[in-house]
């Protein structure tokens, strides 16, 4: 019954975070990735400092090594990978990118990219989406509130999306 698939999912969804987080615990990453079960599954929020360099959307070393790590942990585990970009509501002058749209979308599509090239992820189970500043996770008036709204969410869907 449809029952028996929703719990099962539910069960997967524990594991998949457990799992992330002991990985992220045993690495000393705590800070820099956060883990969470949402309605949409495992959201796991990595810090733009951590993967790239300010204005950029080329991996560092140390966020490559994370993402390789984090698609190792999942890929067989999870059906769907929405990777989504998010920046701080500071204006972006000049550079490649033009403004916080065209960023935040590169920054997700690079994850995306390196999750199917170096982590082997299945191009039909992942996605990219680039939010700009429109969804923050608080307010825009500090250095360190704006720190924290640049972020890259990978979220693991417990469904496969409907298209």
């Amino acid at each position: 019954s449809s029952d028996v698939c929703s719990s099962d999912l539910e069960l997967d969804t524990r594991h998949v975070a457990y799992t992330l987080n002991s990985f992220l615990r045993s690495e000393n990453l705590t800070r820099e990735i956060q883990v969470s079960i949402n309605q949409r599954g495992v959201a796991v929020s990595i810090s733009d400092q951590f993967l790239f360099s300010p204005g950029r959307a080329d991996l560092r070393p140390e966020g490559q090594r994370a993402l390789y790590k984090i698609s190792e942990l999942t890929r067989d585990k999870v059906p769907a990978v929405a990777v989504e970009g998010h920046t701080d509501s500071g204006i972006l002058n000049g550079g490649i990118y033009r403004d916080n749209w065209g960023l935040s979308a590169m920054r997700a599509a690079a994850v995306a990219s390196y999750m199917e090239s170096a982590g082997r992820f299945d191009p039909l189970k992942l996605q990219a989406t680039g939010f700009s500043s429109s969804q923050p996770i608080v307010p825009n008036d500090t250095s360190e509130h704006r720190a924290l709204n640049r972020r890259v969410e990978i979220v693991f869907l417990s469904q496969y999306p409907k298209r």
